[in-house]
């Protein structure tokens, strides 16, 4: 009796699971010690317009497009790591890569990876 009533709970539950998993999930990468690796190459990327730029370090960028909208509509990131012989001024189309992390600010942080002026 116990292992019937066993079975007509786990069944559904069973049923269930394998109903719901993904077939599209792709296997996580993982070091040895299966703890998840961070990588870099995953990215989220938007573009901009330079709103304003202040001690040629910063720039707070007005979002056009990208995911981030769904977090805020301005971001401020650092131009220091923006390619070497590119200047910025406000008015210019940006595209900006970064982690995929956003700061819970306003405007908007983010770990910014790349910047480079849109074509």
């Amino acid at each position: 009796m116990k292992k019937k009533l066993f079975l007509l709970l786990v069944a559904p539950f069973i049923t269930f699971m394998i109903a719901c998993r993904s077939e599209n999930s792709e296997p996580v990468p993982t070091n040895g010690n299966g703890i998840i690796e961070e990588l870099e190459s995953i990215k989220s990327i938007f573009t901009g317009t330079i709103e304003e730029i202040s001690s040629e370090t910063s720039a707070l960028i007005v979002v056009d497009s990208g995911k981030i909208l769904r977090s805020s509509d301005k971001v401020t990131i650092n131009l220091t790591k923006a390619l070497e012989d590119a200047t910025f001024e406000v008015g210019d189309k940006i595209k900006v890569s970064y982690d995929g992390e956003v700061r819970e600010s306003y405007p908007a942080q983010i770990n910014k990876i790349s910047v480079e002026k849109n074509k």
